[in-house]
């Protein structure tokens, strides 16, 4: 199956996935969106709320990379560490 992987200046790059994909079918993936900004710094200090809304700025903006948005999501997994 053909997949374009799209890269967001806006996010923190990294060098073990793609933030997004998308797939001939046109579904967009999204990977790995945690409460960090383009340049590695942790945002929303101890506070599991104010990371767990960096994280979902960070979804939206790689949903938008993808022509998506919140709206369109179908499926969500989370990992939390404590």
């Amino acid at each position: 199956a053909m997949r374009q992987l799209i890269k967001s200046a806006s996010l923190r790059q990294t060098d073990f996935y793609h933030h997004i994909s998308i797939s001939e079918g046109q579904a967009v993936r999204v990977a790995g969106q945690v409460a960090f900004d383009r340049d590695r710094n942790l945002l929303g200090g101890d506070s599991l709320e104010a990371q767990t809304r960096h994280a979902f700025q960070n979804l939206q903006t790689a949903l938008a990379a993808g022509g998506a948005t919140l709206e369109d999501l179908v499926m969500m997994t989370f990992y939390v560490v404590g």
